[in-house]
């Protein structure tokens, strides 16, 4: 990643000095580029930095600091390519460079992640962008949002890579028109197609090509949606699209050195050739998750689903160990972090006490001169006392004043310099407990980060187990539903068509009503598991008529009496006229209907179910509800009846899909399903709609 990264910078002679700088200097960045590797070039580097300096070149000066980092990068000096990053940041910024300031980013982002050192990336980036955002530059926040969306999927969370990358690609639709978002997209392709939201991808899809700027852009957008399209098994249009890619490559000679090879894989599973689709997976991709999702996929158009099953697991378990992986480089990141600070507290500690045996050095050296000056001096007066002993009294005692003076004048010198001696300790000892304050606060914060990532993980992590158990359960589920009335119909049926049995008419007629009781069952629930995937796709199509309120109450209850128990009382109880109308999808609020009333009469053993309507309890909005003599709802298990798979009662038939399709065919309509927890004699399940006479 690096290698391309300098090479799309690195100043060659046929780009006849790109940097517009003087061609000196230009020469000075050849030799130090030819020699990246060794002590040569950085020295040639610095050269050039200094005579930048020198003349004044703020872009010269930023070019060589440029090149002198990618020193550091080739020969691992990991403090020297931080701590000059910082220098040409704050260069490039106090002289509006914001191209180098960005770049130097950008840089050091790519190298931590090439060292696995996600962390310092993330907090990294994270600057990047405030500082972008701060200073509004629409690169900026573009290459921060892109950036962060590599270290993401460097830590293999896919799902906060995609969020980052969805952001960074409308961001630069709306800001930057001139830049071209097409990988962003076409990772938001893969990562829903991988997810089984193939209308998402095809959108996508269809973004890209009005984005794509280059060949190999639009190449790759193609493979995409081949790849798409067979997913979702459309293949005369994979077909088509497929020709498509395989023209330009051959005809305009354009390759996508990223998804050629995935071609020829899409190519073996289109011809159902899974054998040499797997070798080829194996191959191009080893044992990465990217690997094992793709063998998942072809395993289920096998209809392999055991393999299926074994790989989807695998991943899962590789995922698991990759994400483990990045909390253990984040750890050590952080040890490391505290470790360098600790050293750095040290080093600045070793100054101080330097400094101040310097300090002492030069009190020392002051003193002794204080002395040699005081000895002169006296044998200066031994000499004129012994040359002028004829002077007066009054010139003797003149001279011992000017001594006392000299002995008050050199203790206030003694006396101000122990004052600012004192001053400059204090002002050291503050400047210490500073930095460690704000050291401390940045641990803590930092702490408190991974701390919040690590509860993020273990929710997600808790999220997916769960997803597992439910699946597991209504694929459980699902196949003793399933089972059961096929072997019901199936067992009936040769009964019936067996010559050796004779059977007279009525019983004939018994085993033919079991076998169609079995087959509307096995029916209804194939069209729940329709109706669960129609809406889940977003293609529910609802069907508006106007319906008479009571004939439609009646309707309802006639259809459920075949299943409701002996003795079970079935009731119709509404305030609408006879000829009332209202506007709706009949056939959303049948099948709303039908579910909840099924439940009763599953569990109903006596006593009455009683369907109820009101247009007059709620002005505007028209209320149906279905109460019963049954056991009622647990209370536990209130909050969780809506949701998918959830079933009261574990041995007893059906899917736990019902309430759940009811809830979400009720908000297709704008209405809702709710339990009516106040009622005490069973249960009571209402249906709330917005009134329309249209």
């Amino acid at each position: 990643m690096l290698g391309f990264f300098f090479f799309s910078f690195s100043p060659l002679k046929a780009q006849n000095n790109v940097y517009k700088i003087s061609d000196d200097l230009y020469e000075l960045l050849l030799s130090a580029d030819n020699s990246i590797q060794n002590s040569k070039g950085l020295e040639q580097a610095k050269k050039m930095v200094e005579l930048a300096e020198k003349r004044k070149e703020p872009r010269a000066k930023c070019v060589g600091m440029w090149s002198m980092i990618r020193h550091y990068i080739s020969t691992h000096s990991h403090y020297k390519i931080e701590e000059t990053s910082k220098e040409l940041r704050q260069y490039a910024k106090d002289h509006g460079l914001t191209q180098f300031f960005y770049l130097t980013y950008n840089l050091e982002v790519l190298h931590l992640l090439e060292h696995n050192q996600t962390y310092r990336a993330i907090v990294l980036a994270n600057e990047m962008e405030e500082e972008s955002k701060k200073n509004n530059i629409p690169q900026g926040i573009y290459a921060s949002l892109k950036a962060k969306g590599d270290i993401y999927k460097a830590r293999h969370n896919r799902y906060q890579a995609a969020k980052l990358y969805k952001e960074a690609a409308e961001y630069c639709m709306q800001y930057l028109p001139d830049q071209d978002p097409t990988p962003q997209l076409l990772y938001l392709v893969a990562f829903h197609r991988n997810n089984d939201q193939l209308q998402q991808s095809l959108e996508y899809i269809e973004t890209a090509k009005r984005t794509a700027k280059s060949d190999v852009a639009k190449l790759g957008v193609l493979i995409e949606e081949a790849h798409t399209l067979l997913h979702a098994n459309r293949m005369p249009e994979f077909e088509k699209v497929y020709a498509e890619a395989i023209k330009m490559r051959n005809e305009q000679h354009v390759f996508d050195p990223v998804r050629d090879d995935n071609l020829p894989i899409m190519r073996a599973i289109a011809d159902k050739n899974y054998a040499r689709a797997h070798a080829l997976v194996d191959s191009v991709y080893g044992r990465s998750p990217m690997a094992l999702r793709m063998q998942t996929h072809i395993y289920i158009r096998e209809d392999n689903w055991k393999s299926a099953y074994e790989y989807r697991t695998r991943e899962k378990d590789l995922q698991d160990s990759l994400v483990a992986n990045v909390l253990r480089q984040d750890q050590a990141e952080l040890d490391e972090i505290m470790g360098n600070n600790r050293v750095r507290m040290q080093n600045t500690q070793i100054e101080i006490n330097n400094a101040k045996i310097e300090l002492q050095k030069k009190q020392a050296e002051a003193e002794t001169k204080r002395t040699l000056n005081i000895t002169r001096n006296l044998e200066h007066s031994n000499i004129l006392l012994e040359t002028e002993q004829a002077e007066t009294e009054q010139k003797i005692r003149y001279s011992t004043l000017q001594q006392q003076q000299a002995a008050i004048d050199a203790k206030n010198t003694q006396v101000k310099k122990s004052k600012m001696i004192r001053i400059f300790s204090t002002i050291l000892c503050v400047l210490c407990v500073i930095f460690f304050i704000l050291h401390r606060r940045n641990s803590k914060r930092s702490m408190k980060v991974l701390t919040e990532k690590n509860e993020q993980l273990v929710k997600a992590r808790d999220l997916a187990i769960e997803s597992e158990q439910k699946k597991r359960a209504f694929v459980q589920s699902m196949t003793h539903e399933i089972r059961t009335p096929l072997n019901a119909i199936m067992g009936f049926s040769q009964l019936i068509l067996d010559p050796m049995m004779e059977f007279g008419e009525e019983e004939r007629k018994d085993l033919c009503k079991t076998i169609h009781e079995n087959t509307e069952h096995l029916t209804s629930l194939i069209n729940d598991l329709i109706t669960l995937s129609t809406i889940d796709k977003g293609n529910y199509a609802k069907k508006v008529e106007r319906v008479n309120i009571n004939q439609f109450c009646y309707d309802v209850v006639n259809d459920i009496r075949k299943k409701v128990k002996e003795g079970v009382e079935l009731r119709v109880e509404t305030d609408a006229a006879n000829n009332m109308l209202f506007t709706t999808d009949r056939q959303g609020i049948s099948h709303i209907m039908h579910n909840i009333l099924n439940n009763a009469a599953k569990y109903t053993e006596q006593g009455s179910i009683t369907v109820e309507c009101s247009v007059r309890k709620r002005p505007g909005m028209i209320i149906f509800a279905v109460r019963d003599t049954g056991p009622g709802v647990p209370e536990e298990k209130r909050q969780v009846i809506f949701n998918r798979f959830e079933k009261l009662d574990s041995f007893r038939e059906g899917t736990g899909l019902g309430l759940s399709i009811s809830q979400l065919i009720a908000e297709q309509m704008d209405g809702r399903v709710f339990l009516d927890t106040s009622y005490r004699q069973g249960a009571r399940f209402c249906l709330e709609l917005k009134w329309i006479t249209g």
